[in-house]
């Protein structure tokens, strides 16, 4: 594959102090990917992570320890709404 057909993104352009909360990457998409990569151009000074986190193994471990509540939400159903400003405010 050409290097200009691929699709590339950033993650985002908080500052380093900022963590990006767990999330499903593009599942607000269509077609979400079912592969990513990372790469890093330079490694941090101090620090610095990428944390992944399977959801088939955290769907499990609530179903064992809050059965009840995780079957409710699945009975009626949940719905997450995040509103995004217009304009990017980079101190965030």
């Amino acid at each position: 594959q050409e290097l200009s057909e691929l699709q590339v993104f950033t993650t985002n352009e908080s500052p380093p102090s900022e963590p990006i909360p767990f999330h499903h990457e593009l599942a607000q998409t269509p077609t979400p990917p079912s592969h990513i990569s990372f790469f890093c151009a330079e490694n941090s000074a101090s620090g610095g992570a990428t944390p992944l986190l399977r959801s088939d193994l955290v769907h499990d471990w609530l179903r064992v320890r809050h059965g009840d509540e995780l079957r409710r939400y699945e009975e009626r159903g949940v719905r997450y709404v995040r509103v995004i400003p217009e304009e990017d405010d980079p101190s965030s």
